[in-house]
């Protein structure tokens, strides 16, 4: 049976991935992006500004799953201009998608649409899973509540998966590179306290998930995207030391890592707040991780 993608914002790290690990369970793969237009065999681009209708909506017309991961990276300071754009290209681009599925005939039964983990309240001790209905307060935590609003504003007779996805460790890019750098270095010691926990997945793990997700059709609202394998700072970090060969590694008080956001353009928060979520859903749901411990993880990532 013929079957078509739609990926929005599928240029980037998870995007490319995903086009890989699904590339043979579709017949067709489309790419909606800002950027210029490309056919590169295993799939296509075509332009859209993320806010406004138009061609692109005809791609959706035939489309059977619609996976939407636009935004701007999170990677960065948290200034008032930053918000804003983090704020508007994850949630115009949902409503665009919302507006263009509801004003239209298409043949999509299934919208999953990125989200973030730090939607939950911070937790150091009790693992957040899809149960919890208490919203955090910080920036990030607002920020994914109204991405997810957006995500479910249309009336619409289709299944929707929210995907709240934790840090990807992939090894080219993203998270990971940097903190092996750290790690290698001999600065990889606890940041901050090191109490805060730190949920993460793997590359390979997030795209099955996200395989698995399509394929159960009896899965809909959020689900998190995580390992089942969440560490404190101080753990993470003296795992990834093992892993590198490295026996040192000097703490970075919070004080300093305060101070370095102003060189490194990462808002500290990311770093030092506290994030520990529970992959309830998929566990429930039959989903296995094949990299679900930081060792292997890491052992696969160092290869």
């Amino acid at each position: 049976m013929s079957r078509t993608l739609v990926i929005a914002g599928g240029t980037g790290l998870l995007g490319q991935h995903l086009i890989e690990h699904l590339g043979s369970a579709f017949t067709d793969i489309i790419v909606l992006s800002r950027g210029k237009i490309e056919d590169l065999g295993i799939y296509r681009t075509v332009q859209w500004d993320a806010v406004n209708q138009g061609p692109w909506v005809n791609e959706l017309k035939k489309a059977t799953v619609l996976i939407n991961l636009t935004g701007k990276s999170i990677q960065c300071r948290f200034t008032e201009e930053n918000k804003k754009l983090l704020t508007s290209s994850r949630v115009d681009s949902t409503r665009a998608l919302g507006r263009a599925l509801k004003e239209n005939e298409t043949n999509v039964k299934l919208w999953l649409n990125a989200s973030g983990s730090a939607i939950y309240p911070q937790s150091w001790d009790i693992a957040q899973d899809e149960g919890v209905e208490k919203v955090g307060q910080s920036f990030l935590s607002i920020l994914s509540k109204s991405w997810e609003d957006a995500f479910y504003e249309e009336d619409l007779p289709l299944r929707r998966v929210a995907m709240r996805i934790t840090p990807v460790l992939d090894r080219e890019e993203g998270a990971f590179p940097p903190l092996r750098l750290i790690a290698k270095t001999g600065l990889g010691g606890p940041q901050g306290n090191g109490k805060q926990m730190m949920s993460w997945i793997h590359i390979d793990d997030f795209c099955r998930a996200v395989a698995f997700l399509i394929e159960k059709e009896d899965v809909r609202g959020p689900v998190n995207l995580s390992s089942p394998d969440a560490r404190s700072n101080a753990s993470f970090m003296r795992a990834l030391r093992k892993a590198v060969g490295m026996p040192i590694g000097l703490p970075a008080p919070a004080f300093a890592i305060q101070i370095g956001s102003r060189f490194t353009g990462v808002d500290p928060s990311l770093i030092l707040d506290s994030r520990f979520l529970s992959p309830a859903l998929l566990i429930q749901e039959g989903f296995t991780f094949e990299k679900g411990t930081l060792e292997l993880a890491f052992e696969d990532l160092l290869k």
